[in-house]
């Protein structure tokens, strides 16, 4: 995956965003999604587990990350979770608006930890967590993708 920043033509670096536009935010939102996904694009990979709604909101695609306390007991270690999974969902945001809009449809994706996850000590705890959630993450997006070019 590309990391969070692009590099244009002139060498110059430009963030890609994570607006307040493609997050769900409201309890609601999220037990829509849960509750309403579609079973073609809703699967587990690893540590993380990804559930889809179709909207009629054409190109526009929403993502909420959720990370359980009886999962992560640490608020510590929920927060890191979480970046951890938007710094690997940001950079992918335009191309799933792209292939939202070739299927004039629109996305709501919920990512969610399915694991425990506990650090056994500070450094090489953090270390081992963020790699399984980085590729966890990863490979739900990347089969998210895959799935969603062959619907």
């Amino acid at each position: 995956m590309p990391d969070a920043q692009k590099m244009l033509e002139n060498g110059n670096k430009v963030r890609v965003r994570f607006p307040r536009s493609a997050r769900i935010l409201r309890s609601e939102e999220f037990g829509l999604v849960i509750r309403f996904s579609v079973a073609q694009l809703s699967f587990r990979r690893g540590a993380v587990s990804v559930r889809t709604r179709i909207t009629r909101q054409i190109g526009q695609v929403r993502v909420g990350l959720t990370v359980g306390k009886r999962l992560v007991p640490r608020a510590v270690d929920r927060v890191l979770a979480k970046r951890v999974m938007r710094e690997c969902i940001r950079p992918t945001l335009p191309l799933l608006k792209e292939l939202c809009l070739r299927k004039n449809l629109g996305l709501d994706v919920v990512f969610r930890i399915c694991e425990t996850f506990r650090r056994e000590s500070a450094r090489t705890g953090t270390v081992d967590c963020k790699h399984r959630i980085r590729y966890a993450t990863t490979e739900c997006l990347e089969g998210l993708l895959w799935k969603m070019r062959s619907v």
